[in-house]
């Protein structure tokens, strides 16, 4: 049976009520934005069929429905205060730091459930986050969910993708077959560490781009500075190479060893064209802030009029500052890095894991993606095509 959006209920918790407020105040922007192109596709019906069906090939009557099913969930239920939009009922956490936490009344409803990997001080703490989830993914099974729809705009453990060197786990896949066992349906997330990643679950995974944030961004420099992209290492300059394609601009890359006692950068290319202009640097996670700030460092030799770094994952408290018992010495550490880098002009990042403690750091700049998720939301639960939210890239079918 079709899924309608009567039957969706966004929930969330604690932590990520933020992000969850965006994407719930951002649908009906997005909704009056599908209505009007079902509007458009019944009038061209009439008008142009050969056009109607470049549009779309599915049957008119399929457009009305779809436009029916949009139009009764604003007018009757988005804002309403019924239970299409609510946090989590109850999340207990006992004495002994034991969590229990208990959905709203699902039986039948597809839940988004908004995830974010916070610990009881409301600050990244992936392991928390993740038992938090796994057990809110067993409550929703249980309590009869049809649909366990996990939006995670970023998940930790990404970078333990594989073995590196004897008797270690592959973690991510570890998480990925806890989650599965669990009872996901499918996976919403954007910009995975490697893309074949998506490979690790059995369920559908769609890896989310933030390319369109970027291409705004980058454009919006250009109205001031010629641009040069910088890679801070081999593995971004292959994630960056559709920002690369869609902008056209000349690039840069660094090489930077992988021992962890030893991140000192290497070789340099193209740092020559930097002179002058916007040196843009591109990672998809800042952690300490290790890599982007040695990487600032060098280009500063170059004399660029400008230096900005731009992350999908803004993280800024990682375990590199933990002391041998496992306790954070400072959990902002990193974000103090940041501010402290006289080489960095500014940070631009998503709110994929957004800290209300980044507003003391006035070098980063906070970009929302609640649209992007909105619309993601509204296409997986109306059966849609969210590949029609990437840019089309040159070159690439």
């Amino acid at each position: 049976m079709p899924r309608k959006l009567v039957d969706m209920q966004i929930a969330y918790t604690s932590d990520s009520e933020h992000l969850a407020r965006g994407i719930y105040d951002a649908l009906p922007k997005v909704l009056k934005r599908r209505l009007k192109f079902y509007e458009s596709l019944l009038q061209k019906v009439k008008t142009d069929r050969e056009a109607y069906l470049q549009e779309t090939g599915e049957p008119p009557t399929t457009i009305k429905d779809r436009k029916d099913d949009v139009n009764r969930y604003l007018d009757e239920v988005h804002a309403g205060g019924y239970d299409d939009f609510c946090m989590l009922e109850k999340e207990e956490i006992f004495g002994n730091m034991e969590l229990k936490p208990k959905p709203q009344n699902v039986r039948g409803r597809d839940v988004y459930l908004i995830t974010s990997f916070k610990g009881y001080d409301g600050e990244h703490e992936p392991n928390i986050g993740y038992m938090k989830l796994f057990l809110t993914m067993d409550a929703l099974k249980r309590a009869s969910a049809r649909g366990r729809i996990i939006v995670a705009p970023y998940m930790p453990y990404q970078r333990q993708d594989r073995k590196d060197e004897s008797r270690v786990p592959i973690s991510f896949k570890g998480i990925a077959d806890m989650l599965d066992t669990l009872g996901t349906t499918r996976l919403l997330t954007m910009d995975m560490h490697a893309q074949q990643e998506a490979g690790f679950f059995n369920f559908l995974v769609d890896d989310l781009t933030s390319l369109n944030h970027w291409l705004t961004v980058v454009d919006e420099i250009k109205q001031k500075y010629d641009v040069v992209l910088v890679n801070p290492d081999a593995g971004s300059a292959k994630r960056n190479d559709n920002l690369i394609r869609l902008t056209g601009a000349p690039t840069a890359i660094v090489d930077k060893t992988h021992d962890k006692n030893d991140t000192n950068l290497r070789d340099t290319s193209g740092f020559e064209k930097i002179k002058g202009k916007a040196a843009i640097i591109v990672d998809d996670i800042y952690g300490s802030g290790g890599t982007i700030i040695k990487t600032s460092r060098a280009v500063r030799n170059y004399e660029p009029a400008v230096v900005y770094a731009l992350t999908t994952h803004l993280i800024g408290n990682p375990s590199e500052f933990r002391d041998n018992r496992g306790a954070i010495n400072d959990p902002e550490q990193g974000l103090k890095n940041l501010q402290a880098a006289v080489e960095i002009d500014k940070l631009l990042t998503l709110d994929t894991n957004f800290s209300e403690t980044w507003k003391n750091y006035p070098k980063i700049e906070v970009i929302s993606t609640a649209e992007l998720w909105a619309d993601a939301i509204f296409e997986t639960q109306t059966d849609g095509s969210v590949s029609r939210l990437f840019p089309k890239i040159p070159g690439k079918k």
